[in-house]
């Protein structure tokens, strides 16, 4: 009796990217990252008051400024802060699901 046929699953229609081109996110710096926030024309309530930029309120901007800063780590040390994940873009290290031990030992040195 031959042996039964594969099965076809959707997982079967991925490819691993890995060995490809590596693809380049489009906001690539903090700047950047701090841009796309603004002129949104988001109704923001802070404390009962209405805040036409959000990203400029003072208890809004630490975090703002938190998130740009790993975007600053990704221009001056992309080997350390930035990894190619799975689809084969490159992204935050943060974002990326660790694949080795040295995706962890990376991720480690970013704490």
């Amino acid at each position: 009796m031959p042996p039964p046929a594969a099965v076809a699953t959707p997982l079967d229609a991925l490819r691993w990217a890995g060995d490809g081109p590596v693809g380049e996110p489009e906001i690539k710096t903090a700047e950047q990252y701090i841009e796309t926030l603004r002129g949104r024309n988001l109704r923001v309530v802070i404390l009962g008051e209405m805040v036409s930029e959000f990203v400029d309120h003072p208890l809004v901007w630490p975090s703002v400024n938190c998130m740009a800063e790993t975007f600053r780590i990704g221009v001056d040390d992309p080997d350390l802060a930035t990894a190619v994940g799975f689809t084969g873009m490159r992204m935050s290290r943060f974002l990326h699901v660790a694949e080795s031990a040295l995706d962890l030992v990376k991720q480690s040195m970013m704490q």
